[in-house]
């Protein structure tokens, strides 16, 4: 008989290493960071830890994306409200699991 555990995840995850500032939902800074892998759902990030940061809670996430056509702009700048599914301590850091609620102008 073979055991193994099964994919829960709705999207595929991809794994980039994208810059992210990690902010309350009134701009102040809570952590920056980077990303381990990215969804078209969420991503999974590495930041400094920071006290208000709790698993269930809301943030705005900007994640700086380089471009992918060299002609183009160097990178841009896309910013989430994202819902925190997780946090994991990580020797000195903290990874945030991110869900993206919705993508703010």
């Amino acid at each position: 008989m073979v055991t193994g555990t099964q994919e829960r995840r709705l999207s595929t995850r991809v794994a980039a290493a994208h810059a992210v500032i990690v902010r309350d939902l009134e701009g102040n800074l809570l952590a920056r960071g980077r990303t381990t892998d990215i969804s078209e759902r969420g991503a999974f990030a590495l930041t400094n830890s920071h006290p208000v940061l709790q698993a269930g809670g809301e943030v705005l996430v900007e994640l700086f994306v380089p471009a992918l056509v060299p002609r183009r702009s160097a990178s841009r700048t896309v910013t989430y409200r994202c819902r925190i599914a997780r946090l994991q301590p990580i020797a000195q850091m903290t990874g945030l699991a991110l869900d993206f609620l919705v993508r703010t102008p």
